[in-house]
C-alpha cells in the first residue's frame, strides 16, 4: 500500500515540482508524472533516512510531510534530469 501511496503522491508532487521549477526539462506531462513518481520515492527514501536512520519508503507521519518530501525529491529528480538533457544537447 505504501508504494501505491507514493505513486499517487508522485503524480501530485510532479505537478507541484514542475510549477516550482518551470523550464525546459522536456518530456511533457507524461515525463513529469514519471519523474514525480520517481521523485516521491527518492524523497520518501531520503526523508526516512534522515528521520528514522534507515532506508524504506514509508515515512512515519502525516500526509503533508510526505507531500513535502515527495516534492523535494521530485525537484531533485527534475534538476538531475534537466542537467542530463542539457549535456546531451
Amino acid at each position: 500500500m505504501t508504494i501505491l501511496f507514493y505513486i499517487i503522491l508522485g503524480l501530485v508532487a510532479g505537478a507541484i515540482a514542475k510549477l516550482i521549477l518551470p523550464g525546459k526539462q522536456g518530456g511533457g506531462i507524461i515525463a513529469t508524472i514519471i519523474l514525480g513518481i520517481i521523485g516521491a520515492l527518492v524523497g520518501g527514501l531520503i526523508g526516512n533516512l534522515i528521520v528514522q536512520g534507515k532506508l524504506s519508503f514509508a515515512l512515519s507521519g502525516n500526509w503533508f510531510i510526505s507531500l513535502i518530501t515527495a516534492v523535494v525529491g521530485a525537484i531533485i529528480v527534475l534538476l538531475i534530469y534537466g542537467a542530463v538533457q542539457r549535456r546531451r544537447a
